[in-house]
């Protein structure tokens, strides 16, 4: 199996204007202290009682103070002043990642591997190669250590997300940040027939049917009694990926689920205009 993840946040350069991405590096290493009070706190409380039910009159607020003290570090606040045709293409690109975020299956493709071999094409549903795969979700809140004025659509898989800003495509691995500019972006969608072995989602596209062990001539082979039909899928895919090396292959149930989006993304206007840095 070939990886197909590219590089991440981790090792990507930062390609946006600004230094948002090194005060998001910075507000996602602090570490939190009130947690810490809370604990020390609930420990002297316990020692000492029934006394120690006195501490809690001058701890409570501290501890709170605290909390929003570790709020105001581990945030970036950023405005984005965006209007004319920078507003009316952001908007374009919400309403349209909204389509992709209604098809009923989205994965995130992580590796790809050939079947060389006869046999292993036959016990692979007579397959030419094989994928890996996990699912995604897509919200539109703000990401976590930025506090911003806009709706941010988000694609996430397992600890890497791609979060859509008005000036830039920001990406997170973990608690790392990085980012590639919208000119730089290459977005190239495609359709894959595609053997599921899982839940069939309702939106996608049934092409065919195949036995998970085939003969070569595509009828089962009857040396396997749990052998099973499986649908042959048409799917509907999309890969997000940079010179820097980002490199994302979306796939997705509902055929045209990213047809909007893709032209959307490859017409990016003038970076529109920020204010604001870490609180």
């Amino acid at each position: 199996m070939a990886d197909l993840t590219g590089a991440d946040a981790t090792q990507l350069l930062p390609t946006g204007p600004g230094d948002l991405i090194e005060q998001l590096n910075s507000a996602a290493g602090q570490a939190r202290t009130a947690p810490w009070a809370f604990g020390i706190l609930g420990i002297l409380v316990l020692a000492t009682l029934p006394f120690g039910l006195l501490l809690l009159l001058p701890a409570v607020p501290l501890v709170w103070w605290l909390a929003m003290h570790d709020q105001a570090r581990r945030n970036v606040v950023v405005f984005y002043d965006v209007a004319d045709h920078p507003a009316a293409w952001f908007g374009a690109l919400n309403e349209s990642l909204m389509e992709y975020a209604a098809s009923q299956g989205k994965w995130r493709i992580n590796a790809h591997g050939g079947l060389a071999t006869v046999h292993q094409r036959k016990i692979n549903g007579n397959a030419s190669s094989l994928l890996e795969r996990t699912a995604v979700t897509v919200t539109f809140d703000h990401p976590k250590h930025l506090v911003t004025n806009v709706a941010v659509p988000t694609i996430t898989s397992g600890h890497d997300a791609l979060h859509f800003l008005p000036d830039r495509l920001l990406l997170r691995t973990g608690k790392r940040y990085s980012d590639v500019s919208y000119g730089i972006l290459s977005v190239q969608p495609s359709t894959r027939r595609f053997i599921e072995s899982g839940t069939v989602p309702t939106d996608g596209v049934h092409v065919d049917t195949t036995w998970q062990f085939a003969n070569v001539n595509g009828g089962p082979d009857r040396r396997f009694k749990n052998n099973r039909m499986l649908p042959v899928m048409q799917y509907g895919n999309v890969q997000l990926a940079s010179p820097s090396g980002l490199n994302w292959d979306l796939q997705f149930s509902r055929i045209n689920a990213f047809d909007r989006a893709a032209r959307t993304l490859r017409e990016p206007p003038n970076l529109p205009q920020i204010s604001g840095g870490q609180t």
